[in-house]
């Protein structure tokens, strides 16, 4: 009878910059590997990947949370202002509709990149708007802290 094969096992950037935390106190690569059910050559992964982890960990508003990869944003200009202008209506108390979060993204971007191909999808709209959300979360935290 075969061995079982280990589960596939993805884990959060809140879990890889703990192992890369634990790897710096001196914890072996196999039982970080054996603790979180991951292989060895994932851990060795992780270690060389340390700067790019810890650099992206540091850049989240509200935190690594559940997300589990790297991907950077793919307009990073216009989702800059957008959350600027977001969080400035915000401040405001100005209650903002998914529509409106959407024509306002086609309008920055035509701004920022000079044509309209850019189409805020409702799915984009609702990634877009869990990101604000969670940002205007942290904003409070910050206030009222």
């Amino acid at each position: 009878m075969a061995p079982h094969k280990r589960a596939h096992n993805t884990l959060s950037l809140k879990e890889k910059s703990t192992i890369i935390d634990k790897l710096k106190k001196g914890i072996t690569g196999k039982a970080l590997a054996f603790k979180y059910g991951v292989g060895t050559s994932t851990i060795s992964d992780i270690k060389k990947n340390a700067d790019k982890i810890k650099g992206f960990v540091v850049q989240c508003v509200s935190g690594p949370g559940k997300r589990k990869t790297l991907r950077k944003a793919e307009y990073p200009r216009m989702e800059s202002e957008l959350h600027s202008w977001f969080v400035n209506l915000r401040n405001r108390h100005v209650p903002i509709s998914s529509e409106l979060l959407a024509a306002k993204a086609k309008q920055l971007y035509v701004q920022c990149y000079g044509n309209d191909k850019f189409n805020a999808s409702r799915g984009w709209v609702i990634f877009s708007q869990e990101i604000q959300y969670q940002t205007a979360q942290s904003l409070w935290r910050k206030i009222i802290r």
